[in-house]
């Protein structure tokens, strides 16, 4: 977890940090607080007008230059957009590329790379200057229409991650074709 001893940004206070595996997540001054930060009693206000300079702001200057570096040499790859939340597959040191996203809507964006020294790495950085500077690379993603609610996929819904992988792992025991052809699909798409 990072912290901070001043806060030279009061407007753009760091939220929170979450660690799962390799993947943080940071959050800022969103409207409803998660329940780690009402367990841990932060109190947020939110940001208007939130856009990529602000994520940019909170970077260090080395941090900021790395990441503008990956920007102007490509290194952001395969953007998408839905609504206002950016997404893309960004090329670093590492021999893949990390998954990274910026939602500006919910103020929160992340990265699947190891980075904690800080609350932006060089590849949220990279995808912040990418929305500023080449919108054009994100295509907005349509959402398909439900016709019905499935109750089945609302449960699936509000599952947490524990219980998501849980019940992955029970269906890779029961169905182990489905598991390879979902790790067939999964290789095909990082390629």
């Amino acid at each position: 977890m990072c912290s901070v001893q001043a806060d030279p940004f009061q407007d753009f206070r760091v939220a929170f940090m979450l660690t799962a595996g390799a993947q943080h997540r940071y959050a800022l001054n969103t409207l409803e607080p998660t329940p780690d930060e009402k367990r841990l009693g932060y109190h947020r206000r939110a940001l208007a007008g939130f856009d990529p300079s602000d994520i940019m702001a909170l970077a260090s200057l080395e941090v900021q230059d790395r990441g503008y570096q990956l920007f102007s040499r490509g290194m952001v790859l395969e953007g998408s957009r839905q609504g206002q939340r950016y997404s893309a597959r960004v090329k670093g040191s590492a021999p893949y590329p990390y998954r990274t996203w910026i939602d500006l809507e919910k103020q929160d964006w992340g990265c699947s790379c190891p980075y904690t020294w800080g609350p932006v790495c060089k590849h949220v950085v990279a995808l912040a200057y990418a929305i500023q500077e080449a919108p054009e690379i994100f295509q907005a993603r349509r959402r398909r229409k439900q016709k019905t609610a499935d109750p089945k996929q609302l449960a699936l819904q509000e599952l947490s991650d524990e219980d998501l992988l849980e019940l992955l792992w029970e269906l890779a025991e029961q169905r182990p074709e489905l598991m390879e052809e979902f790790a067939y699909n999964l290789l095909q798409r990082t390629e």
